[in-house]
């Protein structure tokens, strides 16, 4: 799979500027699920995953001076998970997620004066699904 996402880094006092990150990550996943026919129309399902990344990169549109630098660092390639729980019922699905992204350091980019580089990093992502088949 591929996961993309951009963050900005806003400091938008008179004397500061911020900066945009790009993430990419590519990953395979390795899992199991299970189903459980509740009635004929309805389904109950659950699904655990590991996500083995296989790149990930982010590049840094960094605002210093009035000049615009670009940079990309690749981050570790930490393995993470996801879980999801859920019901089909007819075309209509409904599920709950949680998922556990991790980011080993990566390596260091001069800039002068900067050094640039993406700290360890972990966060979650929770949510609700809801959905019709077509």
């Amino acid at each position: 799979g591929w996961r993309g996402w951009l963050r900005r880094i806003d400091n938008s006092g008179r004397f500061s500027s911020g900066y945009d990150e790009a993430w990419n990550t590519v990953y395979g996943l390795l899992g199991a699920g299970a189903r459980w026919t509740a009635q004929p129309d309805t389904t109950v399902f659950a699904e655990a995953a590991l996500r083995l990344p296989v790149y990930n990169q982010v590049r840094y549109s960094l605002t210093f001076n009035e000049d615009d630098d670009h940079t990309t660092v690749e981050p570790g390639r930490d393995p993470s998970w996801r879980a999801e729980i859920g019901v089909e019922r007819l075309r209509w699905k409904a599920s709950l997620f949680i998922e556990r992204l991790v980011f080993a350091r990566s390596e260091t980019k001069v800039i002068p004066p900067f050094e640039v580089f993406q700290p360890e990093s972990e966060g979650e992502l929770i949510g609700l699904q809801f959905g019709t088949e077509l």
